[in-house]
């Protein structure tokens, strides 16, 4: 399933990763970054009938941390923006939604596994990491991670620094013709 009006990620990245959905079979998928919901939606949109998606983002009301940069905080969703492509859809009723900081996450989901985890959070290296670790943690034997915005070159963005790092330790490898990374 696709809609055109609620797509936030470019169609290069979103068909990619809603293939590896469809070819894993992905139910229980975790999203680190709802901003207005679009990913949210497709991903709801495109698992089997008894999957759920947890997605992650901060509170409007938060006012984030020291790992976020100034030109990063004031990109984040108002109240109204935050998850407004599925709110009131068919597909919320598969949609759990956290307002956590990220790097609190594991306290909330200890002990859920996901098939799949979609990283496009915070975009700096402490950010990417630490949400990377929590990743690793939370996937389940045979799962996959992937990264949005592997490939975009942003002074505030640590996505490409750090997997480049990681891949010293395990083989990561660009998604298609995207700017998503998958392992």
């Amino acid at each position: 399933v696709f809609d055109r009006d609620r797509v936030s990620l470019g169609i290069k990245e979103l068909i990619p990763l809603l293939e590896v959905i469809r070819l894993t079979e992905a139910a229980n998928i975790l999203e680190i970054g709802t901003s207005s919901g679009g990913t949210t939606w497709h991903l709801a949109s495109n698992i089997a009938p008894n999957g759920e998606i947890t997605t992650v983002d901060l509170s409007p009301e938060t006012s984030g941390d020291s790992y976020l940069p100034t030109t990063l905080a004031t990109e984040r969703p108002t109240k109204e923006q935050l998850g407004r492509y599925f709110q009131g859809t068919l597909e919320s009723a598969r949609i759990k939604q956290v307002l956590i900081d990220s790097k609190d996450l594991i306290s909330v989901l200890k002990g859920n596994k996901f098939d799949l985890i979609f990283v496009d959070g915070a975009h700096t290296y402490e950010y990417v990491k630490k949400d990377t670790e929590t990743a690793l943690k939370l996937i389940k034997d045979g799962g996959y991670i992937v990264w949005h915005d592997y490939f975009v070159f942003h002074p505030d963005y640590g996505v490409r620094d750090y997997l480049h790092e990681l891949s010293k330790t395990m083989p990561i490898y660009r998604l298609c013709d995207s700017l998503c990374a998958i392992v």
